[in-house]
């Protein structure tokens, strides 16, 4: 008698992780949609935490005044609004260079080189940067909460993932979940939200990916809701007259969208540029000296300061501003926005993407009405936002959903000028090669996101991740190579950076090199650190990848390397990095994950 047939095998649909030093196995769906609301609730949490200080920010650090002088009145607000963000600034650059010494990247572009290198968990001190964000935020820096709210929600997730001891796929999930609900709680729009985490940081969809970001989207919107109310960011026009005869307008609209996100986009790499070209003023003033930039333009136009949600609704709603006006506000945002981040000002480019975009719309809608071919502006302040979220973002169901998930009616006389719009825009970022904000610091590094895993994937990691700031001994150029050498005998170190007179970077000094210093004893007492150092070692740089600092490595007998703010003589001296710290990191990048 034949044996009955073999039964086909189901996968198996659990889960196991560890907590308490306990295995637990469960439903891989309902332990993906228990994690999904936790991960909400905590990032809907820690957007009430942002909003709120914006908000207290604003009413402490610039309250109206109501008694004294008019010029009195004038002077002192003027005052403010040029030193406070000058004073959160350098609070931000203190805790950052001199405190914390932080000195990773951040922010969504280092979530989307973590994935794209196939890595799945977030270190927990790249939550530092968009914490701090909350100063940038109160003290009126021109930056978004939605960016650092999005990435201490990706941080938390992949903790989360780390403690659980749960497989990668499951973590990237988690983080997928984080910043669909910092999205969604900042704008209530759970639908945004989640497309933003699809197209941007997951960049592909699955079912199983799903339910933990929907719900987390959910949750989140819903804390947020309960405190803030229900109009957490921005009050949309409840209904938009468009006539179809204005089809035409709405695309030449998103190409012109598509040209501001370009523009927008690359003046943050100039001031990236800019502020990296100052090589003699420390890290932790660059900072400062953007917060004093925004606050004297923040004098002029006080609309640029902060989140700019308040002036963006008197547009939306009250039609607040003229043509020249709201042009002139398009490119002070930009430039103010790039000075902020550009000088290492922690927070994020979202919001000012919706303030830019709302301005250019609003100002070709005035332009439109006057010479009657449109009814009314704010469609077109509207339809600006979704091209810049489209365009600078890199997000075009993002905008579209955004912009239908505010209470506008969804009909087609709003559908179709919106993918209109949309389209279009995205249309001419492609053909820019579809740079955005976040990815445009790969892009002028010659790094394709989406290949660099497959093809080389040493290229996504950068010196700055393996570099040491702090934690590593120095000794004075001058001491002698006998008093040296009892340091070495003191200390687990088996080199020491010596620094010049004047606190320069004067090399590196080895315990190899110590040893033939010592060879003869009479030379031992008669040389310094200086005569037997290298003050000319090949530099590496923060942006430089794992690649070319491997290159560097093998090319000299050097174990360790300085790290200089770029290769330019008089350049910022940074920090060491060894060959040990990158071969480290290319083993850790050939390792699945």
């Amino acid at each position: 008698m034949a044996d009955p047939p073999p039964q086909p095998t189901l996968p198996d649909t659990h889960t196991e992780f560890s907590l308490f030093g306990r295995r637990f196995r469960i439903s891989r769906y309902a332990f993906l949609l228990l994690m999904g609301v936790v991960v909400g609730a905590f990032t809907g949490a820690v957007t009430v935490i942002f909003r709120l200080a914006a908000l207290w920010g604003e009413a402490n650090f610039f309250p109206p005044h109501e008694t004294g002088s008019e010029l009195d009145l004038l002077r002192l607000e003027s005052l403010q609004r040029l030193l406070i963000p000058a004073a959160g600034g350098l609070v931000c650059g203190l805790l950052l260079f001199k405190v914390g010494n932080f000195a990773g990247s951040h922010g969504v572009p280092a979530i989307l080189q973590t994935l794209a290198a196939g890595q799945s968990y977030l270190r927990a001190k790249m939550a530092a940067p968009p914490a701090l964000a909350i100063i940038s935020l109160a003290t009126g820096a021109s930056v978004g909460p939605e960016g650092p709210i999005a990435e201490i929600g990706a941080v938390s997730g992949s903790q989360m993932g780390r403690l659980l001891h749960i497989p990668p796929k499951t973590v990237k999930t988690l983080i997928g979940a984080g910043v669909a609900a910092g999205i969604a709680a900042v704008f209530n729009a759970p639908i945004g939200g989640m497309f933003f985490a699809i197209e941007v940081i997951l960049r592909n969809y699955e079912i199983a990916t799903f339910t933990p970001v929907a719900v987390a989207a959910v949750v989140a919107s819903v804390i947020a809701q309960s405190v803030l109310g229900d109009h957490t960011a921005i009050m949309f026009p409840a209904e938009l007259a468009i006539r179809m005869r204005e089809l035409p307008l709405f695309a030449l609209l998103g190409i012109l969208c598509g040209f501001i996100s370009i523009f927008y986009i690359h003046a943050l790499g100039w001031c990236h540029d800019l502020f990296r070209r100052m090589g003699t003023v420390p890290l932790w003033l660059k900072p400062a000296l953007g917060g004093l930039a925004v606050g004297a333009i923040g004098v002029f136009q006080p609309q640029i300061m902060g989140e700019g949600y308040q002036w963006i609704g008197q547009v939306l709603l009250e039609g607040r501003g003229e043509v020249l006006l709201l042009l002139g506000l398009v490119l002070i945002k930009v430039a103010a926005t790039g000075l902020t981040i550009g000088s290492g000002i922690p927070g994020g480019t979202f919001a000012p993407a919706v303030f830019i975009g709302v301005m250019g719309g609003a100002a070709f809608g005035a332009l439109a009405v006057g010479i009657g071919a449109a009814e009314t502006r704010s469609a077109y302040a509207v339809m600006g936002m979704a091209g810049l979220i489209a365009g600078a973002l890199g997000a075009p169901l993002t905008a579209i959903m955004i912009t239908l998930g505010h209470g506008v009616a969804f009909s087609s006389e709003i559908l179709l000028p919106l993918m209109t719009t949309v389209a279009l825009c995205a249309f001419v970022m492609q053909l820019n090669r579809g740079v955005t904000v976040y990815t445009l610091g790969f892009l002028r590094s010659g790094i394709d996101l989406d290949k660099a895993r497959a093809s080389d994937p040493l290229s996504l990691v950068r010196v700055e991740s393996v570099m040491h700031v702090a934690d590593f001994d120095e000794l004075p150029a001058r001491m002698p190579v006998h008093e040296a050498l009892d340091c070495f005998k003191d200390s687990p170190s088996r080199w020491f950076v010596v620094r010049g007179e004047k606190e320069e970077f004067g090399g590196i000094v080895s315990l190899h090199e110590m040893r033939l210093a010592i060879a003869e004893d009479e030379l031992a007492h008669l040389l310094t650190l200086a005569d037997i150092s290298d003050a000319f070692l090949p530099r590496l740089t923060p942006q430089m990848t794992i690649k070319e600092a491997l290159a560097s490595f093998n090319a000299g007998e050097a174990e360790v390397l300085p790290v200089f703010e770029s290769k330019k003589t008089g350049s910022q001296f940074l920090g060491v990095t060894s060959r040990h710290d990158a071969l480290n990191a290319y083993w850790r990048m050939t390792q699945p994950d």
